[in-house]
């Protein structure tokens, strides 16, 4: 079976930074990987990477046995739609629509009829405890709401790869064990899960855990 995901030789240069050096990681459908590592050290540049936001500046990154790391944008567009999806650090939530909306438009790609879009949308948000809040704009949320909504997003796409980055920190334990749990459940349903975290107690709950580090100075 290909892995879900293969990264090998990867890096990154920003301008004569070199952000991230030789970076590999082969991830198996099923299977909890935790990203660790002291800031600096290319944790989020590595994501963006594997899920296909960002490119390498060298190095190969497979998804489903596909090496998408010089492919061209449309077709790392497509294969991005299909296979991944993405829990951003920052949110990444439209401001003009309601967080129902944003939730259906992360699935609007997969589901073409209506009432299956607003169902999936609607168990995602009240999986992850914000059904409530449905119809509210993402501005009126709190943090921790918001990244509750971000969450609900990437679970109602249920693709083979869900990569995550720092998806509990604005969360507190209670509310992080719950979505913990949930993202496992896609793990144990076969998805692979990439989770980017500074908390030992969450990396705890990974298969296994890669620790990154900084890339030594010229």
């Amino acid at each position: 079976m290909r892995a879900a995901l293969r990264a090998a030789g990867v890096s990154k240069r920003f301008g004569g930074r070199t952000v991230l050096d030789g970076f590999a990681l082969t991830v198996e459908r099923g299977e909890f990987v935790a990203l660790t590592g002291p800031s600096g050290s290319g944790k989020s540049t590595a994501l963006n990477i594997v899920g296909l936001i960002a490119t390498p500046t060298r190095g190969r990154v497979e998804i489903d046995g596909t090496d998408l790391a010089a492919a061209r944008d449309v077709v790392r567009s497509r294969h991005r739609g299909r296979y991944i999806s993405f829990v951003y650090q920052g949110f990444h939530l439209a401001p003009t629509l309601t967080v129902a909306e944003n939730v259906e438009l992360g699935v609007a790609s997969q589901l073409q009829a209506v009432p299956d879009l607003r169902r999936r949308a609607a168990e995602a948000l009240e999986a992850v405890g914000v059904g409530h809040v449905a119809r509210q704009l993402p501005g009126t949320l709190s943090g921790g709401e918001q990244q509750r909504v971000a969450i609900a997003r990437a679970l109602a796409r249920r693709t083979p790869l869900l990569l995550a980055d720092e998806p509990t920190g604005n969360l507190d334990r209670a509310n992080a064990d719950a979505i913990l749990g949930l993202l496992q459940d896609q793990v144990r349903a076969g998805a692979a899960l990439v989770l980017v975290t500074h908390d030992p107690t969450v990396a705890a709950r990974a298969d296994r855990t890669v620790v990154l580090r900084a890339p030594e100075a010229p």
